[in-house]
């Protein structure tokens, strides 16, 4: 067990054991001996071996019908839910259309909703009418950018929801987006639905790009933490809480409904041009993970940085006020103001120049706060330098996590 996984999962501990007060089937899992094991520990699975070696014979019936179904509707019918063996085998793996849109002449590609890569999206778009950023970040272009992402947010919480909006409307959004006024000397209000509550998240993001090209980009989350922190008995692993993230306003597009799924917030990214890929990314991290897409393109595409420093440079993240945020808080979604976290690194100059023009900052977040900022990866194509020579395959992963970047001839 690394040294930023132990602290995380020490730390989400209580999600296992005291939130379920001795009734958690698979608690001694994730918590062997009681507590969460130490930096350094070997920690071995078996369950979870035995439910990977079900899927790889059975395929998707080996999760959502039989004994691993039967241990999910155990674990939750013995607190209280509802939820049946026939609504797992109605689940329907969607294969879907990705959306996109162009940033310094690449062309940006992100799922489509019920997840925030729109999100991203309408910021990039945003941003790129705008001068690009410097090669030495300056207040200028940290301001574009939280302005470019308010403005997203904005958007986005106010229409995604499971399958909507469409594709014809997502065109729609991003070229708004493209004639968006961002004000070059003074922050704008939050406006509606801008609030976000920072969440620990449990979440894992991968790439992987093969010898002719081909990439995979990868996510994957429990959300808080440790999700829900039940864990099905000889399942090895714990139950999500995604639907923390829906609305409990019936007139809302992302409300609560039976066989709707929450606006989510994890994205995989991937980014293209004419001779193919450009770059395979993401950022883990709740509602950081546009924020990490929109610095991180910015840190490849704009100022030149290679993959390793692309993900290493220090961030922003918008967070909410103490006054409200959370996505069931419509009053406070429509009044609070919005906290600009600045990560160690960023110089005082700009934090000070942020303040000036009306943003809320928080300066110098560091050592395991800096989970706040989120945790990425990226491979990036290089191109060729001289005609006849291959194109290069350059990786980083985020200094911020127990990640590695790594190659196989």
């Amino acid at each position: 067990v690394h040294r930023i996984a132990a602290t995380n999962w020490k730390a989400s501990a209580d999600q296992i054991g005291s939130r379920w007060k001795g009734t958690n089937p698979g608690e001694a899992v994730f918590l062997p001996g009681g507590a969460a094991p130490a930096t350094g520990a070997l920690w071995k699975n078996p369950d979870l071996a035995t439910t990977f070696r079900r899927l790889g014979k059975d395929g998707p019936k080996g999760f959502y019908e039989g004994p691993v179904a039967e241990a999910i509707v155990a674990a939750l019918r013995a607190q209280g839910s509802k939820m049946s063996m026939d609504d797992l085998a109605s689940h329907q793996t969607e294969v879907v259309e990705p959306i996109c849109t162009t940033f310094r002449g690449k062309t940006v590609w992100e799922l489509p909703p019920n997840g925030s890569g729109l999100c991203a999206l309408l910021a990039l778009a945003a941003l790129d009418t705008k001068p690009p950023c410097a090669n030495e970040k300056t207040a200028d272009d940290y301001h574009r950018q939280i302005e470019a992402l308010k403005i997203a947010f904005a958007a986005g919480l106010a229409v995604v929801s499971d399958g909507a909006p469409g594709p014809e409307r997502v065109r729609e959004l991003l070229e708004a987006a493209r004639r968006v006024d961002i004000d070059d000397a003074a922050a704008a209000a939050p406006g509606a639905r801008v609030g976000l509550r920072a969440l620990g998240t449990d979440t894992v993001y991968l790439c992987a790009v093969d010898v002719a090209g081909n990439a995979c980009s990868f996510i994957c989350s429990n959300y808080h933490g440790f999700g829900s922190g039940l864990v099905p008995a000889t399942c090895g692993f714990t139950l999500h809480n995604r639907g923390h993230n829906f609305v409990l306003d019936p007139t809302h597009p992302n409300r609560l409904g039976p066989g709707k799924r929450p606006y989510h917030t994890i994205i995989p990214g991937m980014a293209t041009d004419a001779d193919g890929l450009v770059a395979a990314f993401g950022v883990m991290g709740g509602f950081m993970q546009p924020q990490g897409h929109v610095q991180v393109l910015s840190n490849l595409l704009e100022r030149g940085l290679d993959p390793q420093a692309a993900l290493d440079a220090p961030r922003f993240c918008l967070v909410p006020s103490e006054q409200g945020g959370s996505l069931q808080d419509a009053a406070g979604l429509e009044t609070a103001s919005l906290i600009v976290a600045l990560e160690a690194g960023v110089p005082e100059a700009v934090a000070a120049e942020l303040e000036r023009r009306g943003h809320r900052v928080h300066r110098g977040v560091a050592s395991y706060d800096r989970k706040l900022f989120g945790r990425g990866q990226v491979i990036f194509r290089a191109p060729p330098q001289h005609a006849g020579d291959p194109a290069v395959l350059w990786a980083g992963s985020d200094g911020r996590g127990d990640g590695a970047a790594m190659g196989f001839c």
